[in-house]
């Protein structure tokens, strides 16, 4: 995209592309419209600028999401579907399948004008989120203390920027989390990278005997307290939202200003998983799953490489955090792995000082076990072959 004008928000020039694209389509082109990926990339803006536009177009009546299938034309009250071979189902959480569900469920219901829509999944979400996090008297949270964003990285800007943070100097532990390291670097942060303390004990949803009964935030006062979160690693890719819990009210006009334009039916699918209590219902399964997945590569890993690899089992989460004796060439890895049931990411983008070349973060997203050791093999193989060159060229 070209710059944005003084004084307009570059989700408006994602509207008014969208907009071209719309007339088309009642003249006889194509319905279907481009995806929130397929948009960022096209016009280099980020996913919450997609997000937000599409929102505005859906708030006019001009387009229609249906999960699992994407964005259409809205003609005289119907969508105009595009006939499209027929594709496996992919896999996917069991918390993103009971979202696409209830969101069925409440569109057909404000389809039929049962209750406002509007501003009500926002409502109903931040209020869950405050009565989920409220532990006491003393240890509570309102609706107005929840702040919503299309992203994490959306929110560490709004927060960076309503605080004056930026130029400052920020500790984190390493390996970090690579969106939050961009967001922070973006900001001129200072970045000191720390290991973990190993006293310190993990709290996520995703630990595998759930999470902590006692938590750090527990025994701090609210007034002076940041609480910070998002729905993507438990409820999947369609859920990107992160939330923010503040009684800073110099927060709370920030990200009113900013009006971030969230997918209402979505925000609204996710309030009534928390307020039903389903969503730790399907938590259960889902840390089952993954202690299950997890060890079983870990398992795999240890056949096939012995003592060539180092790593401890987790305490939850995706992920296994992989030591290799032998150096990595990232560019052999990626291809080895391309289309198998392996996921993996560089050791070197968890930190900002270019350390662990020798790890990998690696994923087994389930499916047959015959296919992750087919994978690892491939891993194996690549690995071998890049050893042997370098034996060739230092001869």
């Amino acid at each position: 995209m070209g710059r944005v004008a003084p004084g307009e928000f570059a989700y408006r020039q994602v509207y008014r592309y969208l907009e071209a694209m719309i007339d088309q389509a009642a003249s006889g082109g194509p319905c279907r419209l481009p995806s929130l990926r397929t948009l960022s990339r096209r016009l280099r803006v980020s996913l919450a600028t997609v997000q937000s536009a599409y929102s505005l177009l859906e708030e006019e009546g001009r387009v229609r999401c249906l999960p699992r299938s994407g964005y259409y034309v809205q003609h005289a009250g119907k969508v105009q579907a595009v006939t499209t071979p027929c594709l496996p189902p992919p896999v996917q959480p069991l918390l993103e399948r009971a979202l696409f569900g209830h969101e069925r469920r409440f569109a057909r219901q404000r389809d039929r004008g049962v209750e406002p829509w509007g501003a009500l999944g926002s409502t109903r979400l931040r209020s869950a989120l405050a009565e989920r996090y409220t532990r006491s008297s003393s240890q509570y949270w309102c609706r107005d203390d929840v702040q919503l964003a299309p992203d994490v990285p959306a929110l560490l800007e709004t927060l960076m920027a309503a605080l004056a943070l930026q130029g400052g100097t920020v500790l984190v532990h390493s390996p970090c989390c690579r969106q939050v390291l961009r967001a922070l670097t973006r900001a001129g942060m200072r970045v000191l990278e720390v290991p973990p303390d190993a006293r310190g004990n993990l709290d996520s949803e995703l630990c595998y005997n759930g999470p902590p009964k006692k938590r750090l935030r527990d025994w701090v006062d609210p007034r002076w307290l940041l609480v910070m979160g998002a729905f993507e690693s438990t409820v999947g890719a369609e859920a990107p939202y992160a939330y923010l819990l503040s009684k800073d009210t110099v927060l709370a006009k920030a990200f009113a200003e900013r009006a971030f334009r969230l997918a209402p039916l979505r925000l609204q699918a996710l309030a009534h998983m928390f307020g039903k209590g389903e969503m730790d219902v399907q938590l259960v399964h889902l840390r089952t799953d993954l202690q299950r997945r997890t060890h079983g590569l870990a398992h795999v890993l240890a056949l096939q490489f012995g003592q060539q690899v180092r790593f401890e089992m987790p305490q939850g989460g995706h992920m296994l955090w992989v030591c290799f004796r032998q150096p990595l060439v990232w560019e052999r890895v990626a291809v080895a792995l391309a289309g198998s049931a392996l996921r993996a990411l560089p050791g070197e983008q968890f930190c900002l000082q270019g350390r662990y070349p020798q790890y990998l973060a690696l994923m087994w997203p389930g499916g047959l076990p015959d296919d992750l050791r087919q994978a690892v093999e491939r891993l194996a193989r690549a690995l071998e072959q890049g050893c042997r060159r370098r034996v060739r060229l230092s001869h």
